[in-house]
């Protein structure tokens, strides 16, 4: 049958592509997103020492690594990388289970200026006359429409975030490097982006990586395992809106979410055995004083 064909030639292609990879940027790809872990579970210690939390980096790095894990494995996502974090590090730590949550919530709002800047750079993309402007206005319809159906979700965390601010002072030199960590942790995930892609040939503006950044973003919205399926989707179809043969756009998104969800689950995993995960699940976040 012709399908069968023309998808074994498309696959074909897609393994032809990955044959002649530039290793040495997906080598860097993998070790920017590796660089940008710790640079991460730096920032939350920062947000925890702010609130008078005393943790080592060592187990606030394997908690925060257990919830990339959890996060991936679950269809909740960020609400259940976040949960699985809290309840790590409350269960490993002394620090009390309120100003865990307290420390995650915070450190998530200090991401809002990093991404609305991603954002906007998406945004440019949009360009009268452009033969691909109709495809990337219905990015950015999506991602008015997910704040739309998502609102009260906000809603619901800055109410958290302002009840945490004044229950928890935080210095606001410390909310500023906080808000610097975020800010390279962001651009990482861009930059990444942009190196898989010039490791299959494919050369993205800043714009373009930000596009891609915001979509990957939108896309682990949907409660999917992982984002699973629509990450995926939406990565080939912005790839191929920018210029990139359908199979250079799979092999791309294949070694990004190599990196991303593969080799992230993967230490993530690892994190939770060394935690031991019986030490974590037992307690889980169900105290009211953390979900207030």
């Amino acid at each position: 049958m012709r399908w069968i064909d023309q998808l074994h030639a498309s696959s074909l292609a897609v393994v032809g592509t990955l044959a002649h990879v530039r290793v040495s940027y997906a080598v860097a790809a993998l070790l920017l997103y590796t660089g940008s872990l710790f640079l991460a579970a730096f920032r939350w210690r920062l947000v925890l020492r702010g609130l008078g939390g005393a943790v080592n980096y060592w187990r606030t790095l394997l908690a925060y690594l257990a919830g990339v894990c959890m996060g991936n494995i679950t269809p909740a996502r960020t609400v259940g990388g976040d949960a699985c974090r809290i309840a790590a590090l409350g269960a490993t730590s002394q620090v009390p289970l309120k100003t865990v949550a307290a420390s995650v919530v915070i450190e998530r709002l200090t991401e809002a200026l990093p991404v609305t800047a991603l954002v906007l750079m998406a945004l440019s993309t949009l360009r009268p006359g452009a033969g691909h402007g109709r495809w990337i206005l219905a990015i950015a319809a999506l991602l008015l429409a997910a704040a739309y159906v998502f609102r009260s979700t906000w809603h619901e965390w800055l109410q958290r975030w302002r009840a945490a601010m004044r229950t928890n002072a935080i210095a606001p030199r410390t909310l500023a490097a906080v808000t610097g960590c975020s800010t390279i942790v962001w651009l990482q995930d861009a930059a990444r982006l942009a190196l898989v892609a010039a490791a299959c040939g494919v050369a993205l503006t800043p714009a373009q990586a930000a596009t891609l950044s915001v979509v990957s973003i939108v896309s682990g919205i949907v409660p999917t395992i992982g984002g699973l399926g629509v990450v995926e989707g939406g990565l080939v179809a912005a790839l191929v809106v920018f210029g990139a043969s359908l199979e250079v756009a799979v092999a791309v998104t294949a070694i990004e979410r190599a990196i991303s969800f593969a080799f992230g689950t993967a230490l993530g995993g690892v994190a939770l055995g060394i935690l031991g995960a019986r030490r974590i699940w037992p307690k889980r976040v169900t105290d009211p004083l953390v979900l207030q």
